[in-house]
């Protein structure tokens, strides 16, 4: 009965010894077990992402710093662009390019007639349509002897002389318009022009197309009574 009782006992010994082993197998495979070499490969794998991370935050961070210097520097282009065109329109800037030049001088033969000077000068109304005939041919910038005319220039008699922006200029007159030559220089030789009134007034008209005309800006301050920003 002993015998038996033994062997009774070292077989349960051995099937307990089984599935001890068999759940050991077990746990080796299991999510839940984790050797200590396994543990130490995790944690290892853990810091290199940690670190990885940390790395593209700040790549993230440098690229968008850079987007916003790159946009900025866009913006201040765009604005300096618009600024310039702004200036060139409101005369503030010197210019150049391609247009006319006109020379206008008094009859010199106005000394020797005994009909009235008036009908032998230049008056300011006679290049006030000079300078809007050019407006009108699409001239872009236009100078009367250096003086550049803007939106609120003032052409006007003042005695002998003729004032522009407030300044005294006297004959010879260099009117110097940039824009298309041929479209200028057709705008001005048309029979309703205002060359061919001066010319049969014995007005010496001289008118050249160039590729190289020069104006200055405009040396003045504009002065705004009634307008302002909305």
């Amino acid at each position: 009965m002993k015998i038996k009782k033994f062997q009774a006992l070292a077989v349960i010994c051995i099937i307990v010894g089984i599935m001890i082993a068999i759940q050991y197998r077990a746990n080796l495979h299991s999510k839940a077990y984790i050797s200590y070499k396994q543990w130490s490969n995790i944690k290892t794998e853990i810091n290199n992402l940690d670190k990885q991370n940390q790395d593209l935050a700040k790549e993230i961070i440098l690229l968008r710093n850079k987007l916003a210097r790159d946009n900025s520097q866009r913006i201040d282009k765009e604005l300096k662009t618009r600024l310039d065109e702004a200036n060139i329109l409101a005369g503030f800037t010197p210019v150049g390019g391609a247009g006319i030049i006109v020379m206008l001088d008094d009859n010199p033969d106005l000394m020797l007639e005994k009909s009235d000077i008036n009908s032998f000068i230049i008056h300011d109304i006679n290049l006030l349509l000079v300078i809007n005939q050019l407006k009108a041919a699409g001239a872009e910038a236009i100078s009367v002897n250096s003086e550049r005319i803007v939106v609120n220039s003032e052409v006007r008699c003042a005695g002998p002389t003729i004032l522009v922006n407030l300044n005294r200029v006297a004959p010879p007159f260099e009117i110097k318009a940039i824009g298309d030559p041929e479209k200028l220089e057709s705008a001005l030789l048309s029979k309703e022009g205002e060359l061919e009134a001066l010319r049969l007034m014995g007005i010496r008209v001289n008118m050249q197309k160039t590729n190289k005309v020069e104006i200055p800006a405009y040396n003045g301050m504009p002065n705004f009574r009634y307008s302002h920003s909305k």
